[in-house]
């Protein structure tokens, strides 16, 4: 749902991120019941790496519908077969009680009413049925540390409410859920743990959106000593940053 950006790969961004929580969607996979004989859809497919995962885990033939048809065609040049349609979730081209699971990742972020989309969700799903919102960051609580980087995550997160998110979604998620009608409803935090005195696998790649989205923010000179100093303090041991990334699941009685 996120705006187009040039010279970047959004297929690996969306990749890494889904190795952030894959430990987690596999227990909620298994928590709520998802086998290979379910019906599932993924609203805000992207790439399809989620639906790649989840046909992988439970042998499942996942549906996936996406606003973007770039990121749809993507999709279907990894994966000749994948089953995907380009629709927005706001109209759902799907019958009422189709679906015994909605699943999405990274994606309500995106929407200036999430409860209308929900709402949506839940009229194709069938009586007992699922939605299940793998992650949802909260950028508002965001902690980094030393405290010098603050300004550059500050200014990270005012560039992504331009281009169009909701910064306090995270938090918001369960609230979402209840307001369109879902009970049941449990939420969590998604963990993962971050190597220190070391560069993880992804930090290149995660430079690579913060000088994206700091473009005409910072001049190249500063990203670049931020860059520099980042580095420093990972490797010192002394570097934090941290995105609190909220789940959450709600049933349709």
């Amino acid at each position: 749902m996120n705006p187009e950006k040039s010279n970047l790969d959004w297929n690996q961004r969306f990749t890494i991120q889904a190795e952030w929580t894959k430990p987690l969607r596999h227990f909620l996979i298994e928590q709520t019941g998802i086998t290979s004989t379910s019906k599932v859809l993924e609203v805000g497919s992207g790439t399809g790496v989620i639906l790649r995962d989840t046909i992988e885990t439970v042998g499942n033939q996942a549906v996936g519908i996406d606003f973007n048809l770039v990121r749809l065609s993507e999709n279907k040049l990894i994966k000749q077969d994948q089953v995907v349609s380009c629709a927005d979730v706001y109209f759902l081209p799907f019958p009422s009680n189709t679906y015994d699971f909605v699943i999405s990742h990274y994606f309500y972020l995106w929407l200036k009413d999430p409860i209308r989309a929900l709402l949506e969700v839940r009229r194709v799903l069938k009586t007992g049925g699922y939605a299940i919102a793998f992650a949802e960051p909260d950028y508002a609580s965001r902690i980094e540390y030393p405290e010098h980087f603050q300004s550059l995550s500050d200014a990270q997160t005012r560039s992504l409410v331009d281009q169009g998110i909701n910064p306090k979604t995270g938090r918001a998620l369960p609230s979402f859920f209840s307001g369109s009608g879902f009970t049941g409803i449990q939420y969590g935090l998604s963990g993962f743990q971050i190597p220190v005195q070391e560069l993880s696998k992804d930090w290149e790649s995660e430079w690579t959106m913060l000088q994206h989205d700091l473009s005409g923010i910072f001049t190249v000179k500063q990203l670049e000593q931020y860059k520099f100093e980042d580095k420093k303090n990972r490797l010192s041991g002394s570097r934090v940053s941290w995105i609190p990334t909220f789940y959450t699941i709600g049933k349709k009685n």
